[in-house]
């Protein structure tokens, strides 16, 4: 057997022979990996103003981005009240329902940021197909 023919000329390693789109791999699964990251940013905005921004609390001059601005929830002078209504005008201070602070929405904040990140490494580690 010459040399070029053997499974070591083919891969520098020795173990197996290099697979066709091998090489591939590992781009696609960032490629996987941010975009799934993307999408469950989207879906988090959309969760976080769905349910979280005018229910835990209300800044009087917030915007849809409320989940993409963290920290920026609620501005001082701030009230703490029992049921946080959305519409509230900017002459009113902002709102923070009974029982919450801002460090919670900031620790409800990262369980919405590991979350996303670990649904976008399930997607990457998918079943890897034999050939």
């Amino acid at each position: 057997m010459k040399p070029e023919e053997s499974s070591d000329a083919q891969n520098p390693i020795g173990s197996q022979p290099i697979q066709p789109g091998h090489e591939a791999r590992p781009k696609r699964r960032w490629t996987i990996f941010f975009a799934t990251l993307a999408l469950m940013t989207v879906v988090s905005a959309i969760i976080w103003q769905g349910c979280v921004a005018g229910t835990l609390y209300n800044c009087t001059d917030d915007n849809f981005l409320g989940y993409l601005t963290p920290g920026y929830w609620i501005h001082p002078p701030v009230i703490v009240v029992p049921v946080v209504h959305a519409d509230a005008d900017m002459s009113k201070p902002d709102t923070i329902k009974e029982g919450w602070s801002v460090a919670k929405l900031w620790c409800l904040w990262w369980i919405f940021v590991a979350t996303s990140v670990l649904v976008s490494f399930v997607a990457t580690s998918g079943r890897r197909r034999r050939s």
